[in-house]
């Protein structure tokens, strides 16, 4: 647990999931039921076998650029896109299913 929130930036709570990489500019971490692929302009999450309940995701990007949040279908997922923007210290935040597989892409370049 020390290594995922030290050396990768990654928080798992009951009610949220932050991504803060504070040493890499990209990283993909894949153990147990949690799968992340990082980089600056996108992140894919998946926190397989969370339950259906909404959490709250913060995550650490480009400061004020577009982003497009996108829930991918499932047989528990139904498919969803929303149009975000990062805040000026580059912080994305929206809830979502635990369950689905979310991505996080840059609109812009």
């Amino acid at each position: 647990m020390l290594l995922r929130e030290v050396r990768y930036g990654l928080n798992v709570g009951l009610a949220g999931f932050d991504v803060f990489p504070m040493f890499r500019d990209s990283f993909s971490y894949h153990v147990g039921n949690i799968h992340v692929d990082y980089a600056q302009k996108f992140c894919r999450l998946e926190l397989t076998g969370r339950g259906p309940r909404a959490l709250d995701f913060q995550i650490s990007l480009t400061p004020n650029m577009d982003y497009e949040m996108k829930v991918v279908a499932s047989s528990v997922c139904k498919e969803t896109a929303l149009q975000l923007r990062t805040d000026g210290s580059g912080v994305l935040r929206f809830s979502a299913d635990g369950s689905c597989v979310v991505q996080v892409a840059c609109m812009s370049g």
